[in-house]
């Protein structure tokens, strides 16, 4: 059994290698609307913001900020930020009965989004300057692009929560790459807007699933997997891990 175990993760990382180290320029790459959901959130959102400035990009794009019921200063950082990036953002301040939170806020950014290619990033997510290109390089004749999005964790709590989420990353990754797609990950993926505000509005109750739940929808041939990686801190305490899974275990049903 555990030589099995062993072969099955080796050919999961042989998959993801292969399907996506082959070098692919597209063309025409298409115009894109990032869209984040910001709760409380302007501690790391300034770092991200810092980020998306050095994006390089071969074609126009947007970023889109939703502050959902924020009482920090993310509102105030989003004004400041507004001059030097292509950035609109809007603050809600109720949300409806019917809805979740997140699932309502990125619900509001696909509303203001001007293109049909959504990005959709945490907050609290690193960016290399390539990553927009790195993306959607496998974008041709697909619906949807998946990619890396690994947890950083410090301290014994922090380091078990990467392992265990980077563990499932590289299982969702080397099933996408084997055709058997099942996933995707709110830290760093991009969809056709029109499938996003299906995923959403259909899963609109659910409490998680923002990504994963929207991603069912999509057929598994027009599933793309790109390399480059979105980075982010895993939770540093046992009760911000429990938190997270708690939120996954309520989706997974």
């Amino acid at each position: 059994m555990t030589a099995k175990l062993i072969l099955y993760w080796i050919c999961l990382g042989i998959a993801f290698r292969w399907k996506t180290n082959r070098k692919i320029v597209i063309s025409h790459p298409p115009p894109l609307s990032i869209l984040i959901a910001a709760h409380n959130a302007a501690a790391s959102l300034r770092n991200l913001l810092g980020d998306l400035r050095k994006l390089t990009y071969p074609n126009e794009w947007e970023v889109i900020v939703i502050a959902d019921r924020c009482k920090d200063e993310t509102e105030e950082l989003l004004q400041s930020s507004a001059s030097t990036l292509p950035l609109r953002w809007a603050a809600v301040h109720e949300i409806p009965p019917e809805w979740q939170p997140k699932k309502y806020a990125l619900w509001k950014a696909t509303e203001l989004a001007k293109y049909s290619w959504c990005v959709l990033i945490d907050a609290d997510v690193r960016l290399p300057p390539h990553w927009l290109s790195g993306l959607m390089a496998p974008m041709q004749g697909k619906l949807a692009i998946i990619a890396p999005a690994w947890l950083e964790g410090k301290g014994g709590i922090g380091k078990i929560a990467a392992y265990e989420a980077n563990l499932i990353q590289l299982e969702a990754l080397g099933r996408a790459a084997m055709s058997y797609p099942y996933m995707a990950t709110g830290r760093g993926w991009a969809i056709q807007r029109a499938w996003l505000k299906a995923g959403l509005f259909l899963w609109r109750g659910e409490l998680s699933g923002d990504d994963d739940l929207t991603f069912q929808l999509i057929p598994k041939q027009k599933i793309g997997i790109a390399s480059l990686a979105t980075f982010s801190p895993a939770p540093s305490t046992f009760w911000e891990a429990l938190h997270r899974k708690w939120r996954h275990l309520q989706t997974a049903r």
